[in-house]
């Protein structure tokens, strides 16, 4: 896998070619002509039995031809892609391919790319993924502008950070921390709650000398540290401030390795409604 930044390197779209991927085909769009970059287009097709081939191959020139007209006006580099077999797979495999530093997806339907508003191939190919994966709920009438990272000041954290602010260098990030102590009563009074408020943002302070020891040009960052579960905080907030993206890292540690992994992630990603960026573990750290 290349070490150049991702916003230097191919976009792969994953598509079902349904309406409801059209917005994440426009924001996949709007960012490559920005980064100036190539989008490669992915339609993964399932095989089933009895299938005629005509009409996978009249699928295959429906989607040249209705994405070539889609991006013409755009002066993007394109290239249409159409595979076949498991969905996750296809799209990892196209991307290490292609060699692309983003995954872009959205809500689709029920089958190959779904089977609920956030399907189970976005789901399964999320934990594997060594490339962010961005899933689009919204339509793309702006950059992204307000951006909160969920984050337990672990190193995943801090790679979420690291690639938004790389991707997004002019957006406002927001970096959201939340405390509990599960089994505990004590953190019910006031006083418990200051302390291990303090506590946390001498590990946010800690956390950010060391984002910043990692790159000078990651900009300025606000830190948000709340008592409560965080997806009930992560939801409030983004509705209260009119959030534009949310950044998880997908292997955390307390709090919200709860929040983000196993199927409390699907539940979050679906309940979130901006659009999300999952970011993973590099190939390179991945066992």
């Amino acid at each position: 896998m290349s070490t150049i930044a991702p916003h230097n390197r191919p976009i792969l779209l994953a598509t079902d070619l349904t309406s409801r991927c059209d917005r994440a085909f426009d924001r996949a769009v709007r960012l490559a002509r920005d980064w100036g970059v190539p989008l490669v287009a992915l339609h993964v097709v399932e095989r089933f039995a009895g299938e005629r081939r005509w009409r996978r191959d009249d699928t295959a020139e429906m989607m040249r031809r209705d994405l070539s007209q889609d991006v013409q006006e755009n002066e993007i580099d394109l290239e249409i892609v159409i595979k076949d077999g498991d969905v996750a797979t296809a799209v990892l495999a196209v991307a290490a391919e292609k060699d692309c530093g983003l995954i872009v997806t959205g809500t689709a339907r029920h089958d190959g790319m779904t089977d609920t508003a956030l399907g189970s191939a976005v789901e399964e190919m999320v934990p594997r993924s060594p490339l962010p994966v961005l899933v689009v709920k919204q339509r793309p009438r702006n950059d992204y502008r307000r951006i909160i990272v969920g984050s337990d000041f672990s190193e995943p954290s801090a790679r979420a950070i690291m690639i938004a602010s790389d991707l997004f260098p002019g957006a406002s990030i927001t970096v959201i921390n939340s405390f509990t102590a599960p089994g505990s009563k004590w953190i019910d009074s006031e006083s418990a709650r200051d302390q291990v408020e303090a506590m946390q943002k001498k590990l946010a302070q800690e956390f950010e000398e060391t984002i910043g020891s990692a790159g000078s040009s990651l900009g300025r960052r606000d830190y948000v540290i709340e008592h409560g579960s965080p997806d009930e905080i992560i939801c409030d907030y983004i509705v209260d401030r009119q959030i534009d993206l949310a950044v998880f890292g997908t292997h955390g540690r307390t709090g919200f390795r709860k929040a983000i992994m196993g199927s409390v992630a699907a539940q979050l990603m679906r309940r979130v409604g901006c659009d999300v960026l999952m970011v993973g573990k590099t190939s390179e750290n991945r066992a």
